[in-house]
């Protein structure tokens, strides 16, 4: 409706960079408003507004055009806070993989798996928390089909250039019974 708020924030990072920016994506054309106050109403001072198209290398959805290929390697930007890439990849039934997400100038990623239709599978934002800030998922896939990783940063928060990959992790028993190891009665196995 006319007036409705639709986004705001009021510091790029919480008491320490002051100044306020968002990112917003126009569902539809027309005349859009953007409104300039202080904090509270409760500060005077001259300030510049401006609103920007931004470049994007991937979209955030499964129309994405970034693919990525069991063993391979793709990379990406994010090119603003809150920016999202899809990587299309294509697995296989009864096999556990480990995908995985590195920040080359991205200072802390957060990937998440997806199925074909977008829905959430598995998410990781640092393989150690703090400490080390890169992401991995390991994720047995029961269906073969198409998945997305959906590359991010951390809370939203984060711009900057990462690479991602899907490695096969060997897997001597199977996940399902068409996958599954014979052995006999009173025998032993073991696997990993």
């Amino acid at each position: 409706g006319m007036g409705e708020l639709i986004t705001s924030n009021d510091d790029i990072k919480a008491g320490v960079l002051r100044n306020s920016r968002f990112n917003y994506t126009a569902r539809t054309s027309g005349i859009h408003y953007l409104a300039a106050r202080s904090f509270e109403d409760s500060y005077t001072g001259t300030y510049r507004v401006s609103a920007e198209r931004l470049s994007d290398d991937y979209a955030d959805s499964n129309i994405s055009t970034g693919t990525v290929s069991v063993g391979g390697i793709s990379t990406g930007s994010l090119d603003y806070n809150g920016d999202s890439d899809w990587f299309k990849v294509v697995l296989q039934a009864d096999r556990t993989y480990e995908f995985w997400m590195d920040g080359l100038t991205l200072e802390d990623p957060y990937l998440y798996l997806r199925e074909s239709n977008g829905r959430f599978l598995a998410s990781n934002d640092d393989i150690q928390n703090g400490v080390q800030r890169n992401s991995r998922i390991r994720f047995a896939i029961v269906n073969a089909g198409t998945y997305f990783l959906d590359a991010r940063g951390f809370e939203d928060n984060y711009s900057g250039s990462y690479r991602l990959g899907v490695n096969l992790v060997a897997d001597d028993a199977g996940q399902s019974l068409s996958g599954a190891r014979a052995i006999s009665v009173g025998a032993s196995a073991s696997g990993t």
